[in-house]
C-alpha cells in the first residue's frame, strides 16, 4: 500500500491583488491555501484554518479595496485638492457607524455631524487613524472594519459587542491649520 504524506501548511496572512471583471479584488492567502489543500490532501494548521474563518467573514465586496491591515474602503466621492492630513494633525469628520452592514442592512449605534481629533496618534481605532490619513478633504468614504482594528475582543461598552465588524459612513470635513497643541 502506498503511504500518503500529509504536510501541514503554516503561512503568515497575506493577500494577493488580482483581477475581476475590471475590478480590483483581494483574494486572502488563507482561501488559496484552502483550495490547494483541499485538492492535494493537506491538512491545514489551526492558524492558517482560523485565518481562512475570518477571512471568509470579511468577504471583498464589490467596489471596496482591501489594505494589507485588513480594513476595507470604498471611495463614494473624492475629495478635493492633493493635501491629506499629517499625522497628529486636528481634523473634523462626519460619519454614521452600523453594527452588522450598512443603512437598512445594519444596526446603528453612533453618529455625529462634527467630530474632531487629532490623526494617526490612536485617539481613534486603528481603522479610523488608517483611512482618514489618507483621505482629502471632501472625500467620502464607506469603511468595513474588522474587530481588530475596531474594539476587538472586548468591545466597547453595551454598544459594540467583542469581536464586532463595524461598518462606517465617513467624510474627512476639515483638516485644522494650525496643528493645536496636545496640552
Amino acid at each position: 500500500m502506498v503511504e500518503q504524506r500529509q504536510r501541514i501548511v503554516q503561512a503568515p496572512i497575506a493577500s494577493q491583488r488580482t483581477s475581476l471583471r475590471g475590478r480590483r479584488a483581494v483574494v486572502p492567502t488563507q482561501r488559496r491555501q484552502a483550495l490547494l489543500a483541499a485538492a492535494s490532501g493537506l491538512i491545514l494548521s489551526p492558524a492558517v484554518a482560523h485565518g481562512i474563518e475570518q477571512a471568509s467573514a470579511l468577504a471583498l465586496l464589490p467596489g471596496f479595496t482591501s489594505t494589507s491591515s485588513g480594513l476595507q474602503y470604498e471611495i463614494v466621492k473624492e475629495g478635493s485638492g492633493d493635501l491629506k492630513p499629517d499625522k497628529g494633525r486636528r481634523v473634523l469628520v462626519e460619519y454614521i457607524g452600523w453594527l452588522d452592514g450598512f443603512d437598512d442592512k445594519g444596526v446603528l449605534f453612533d453618529s455625529s455631524n462634527s467630530f474632531g481629533f487629532r490623526a494617526g496618534v490612536k485617539q481613534v481605532i486603528k481603522a479610523w487613524d488608517e483611512s482618514v490619513m489618507d483621505m482629502r478633504v471632501g472625500e467620502r468614504r464607506r469603511i468595513i472594519v474588522p474587530p481588530e482594528l475596531g474594539y476587538g475582543k472586548k468591545g466597547a461598552g453595551d454598544v459594540i459587542p467583542p469581536d464586532a465588524t463595524l461598518y462606517f459612513d465617513v467624510v474627512l470635513k476639515k483638516i485644522l491649520f494650525p496643528p493645536q497643541s496636545s496640552r
